[in-house]
């Protein structure tokens, strides 16, 4: 097992920008002796381990599968999600990539929403985004090839 440098004196320096909250808390971690430091359970209660709680909880409750911004599911699905994918994501908070995706794009149009004129996230028609290219399309014969090699 290793030796926390501090381990004999207890002397470490706790960076004086950090809010008093964090500093208790690296304090009870840092604890030289084992059986005074804090358990999960009272680390996870500290009130700094606390404070993104209700932020968290908010934000999760604006992205209400009741009230789905439209521009937003018509970028995703111009991104190749399933509308319904994405609600059922929302609704049954999966916390998968359709309820980020839905998230980031929602935060991000919150953000740029006090600037006119510009399109709060990319959308299939910036051609700034989207450059206009070729559709793929499937040659047959190629793929009358490729499966025949994988018989």
């Amino acid at each position: 097992m290793g030796v926390v440098v501090f381990q004999k004196n207890n002397n470490y320096d706790v960076p004086s920008h950090l809010s008093q909250e964090l500093r208790d808390i690296i304090h009870c971690l840092l604890t030289v002796n084992p059986t005074e430091r804090p358990e999960l359970k009272g680390i996870v209660k500290h009130p700094w381990c606390r404070k993104g709680d209700e932020s968290s909880s908010r934000h999760c409750d604006k992205m209400s599968p009741r009230r789905l911004d439209p521009a937003i599911m018509a970028a995703m699905a111009g991104m190749g999600f399933n509308p319904h994918d994405i609600q059922k994501s929302l609704l049954n908070r999966l916390f998968d990539e359709p309820m980020a995706t839905y998230g980031l794009l929602k935060c991000q149009a919150r953000q740029q929403g006090d600037f006119e004129g510009i399109t709060p996230f990319p959308t299939p028609t910036d051609t700034a985004t989207f450059p206009l290219c070729q559709k793929r399309t499937t040659d047959v014969p190629t793929l009358r090839v490729f499966l025949s090699l994988s018989d």
